[in-house]
């Protein structure tokens, strides 16, 4: 299970292992972006309240891109601000999705 993080900041923080200075550099021109993803998705999942969103959900409300909103919400759910309801439900090509909810703990 993942350490549940004081704020949204933490979700910028590196672990132990070191990253290139071109890494960090193309990370630290992302940071505004990520930031304005991360409350767009937010924004969805509060607006569906216990009802929750899949990521094609999101994706279709959020004109995000498949590829961004995986990495966004993956950063959500390790920071414990979204979970997995445990529900599924079917995505536009019929395949089963989790339904992420805001994590009430939070």
């Amino acid at each position: 299970m993942s350490k549940p993080v004081d704020t949204i900041e933490d979700l910028f923080k590196w672990g132990s292992r070191p990253m290139a200075d071109t890494s960090l550099a193309a990370f630290d021109a992302q940071k505004p972006k990520i930031k304005d993803i991360h409350i767009r998705i937010m924004s969805i999942v509060d607006f569906y309240g216990s009802h929750g969103c899949t990521m094609d959900e999101i994706c279709i409300r959020s004109k995000i891109l498949v590829q961004t909103a995986s990495a966004r919400i993956r950063e959500l759910v390790q920071a414990d601000i979204l979970k997995d309801s445990g529900i599924r439900r079917p995505t536009r090509t019929g395949s089963s999705a989790r339904v992420y909810i805001r994590n009430p703990a939070q």
